[in-house]
């Protein structure tokens, strides 16, 4: 997209979150690369949490990324069980 800026991270995440965007891309099959699918998730959660403010402090990006990784790993558990 044009105008967007990204900042390159380094980020731990769960196993189970980054095969499950894994396998989401592979699943997609639109040449999307796992980590663009992760930002994305995240980008619309933040947009969503904050009616597209860009005033968010630190702490709420923190708890945004808590709740949305914690909402991710259920649902792939949830998948894993049936």
């Amino acid at each position: 997209m044009p105008g967007r800026r990204l900042r390159r991270v380094a980020l731990q995440l769960d196993d189970e979150v980054v095969q499950h965007f894994k396998k989401l891309a592979a699943e997609v099959g639109t040449g999307e690369r796992y980590t663009t699918l992760i930002n994305q998730v995240l980008l619309d959660h933040v947009q969503a949490s904050t009616g597209g403010r860009s005033d968010v402090t630190v702490t709420q990006v923190a708890r945004m990324l808590r709740v949305e990784l914690e909402r991710l790993t259920a649902i792939d558990a949830e998948g894993a069980t049936h």
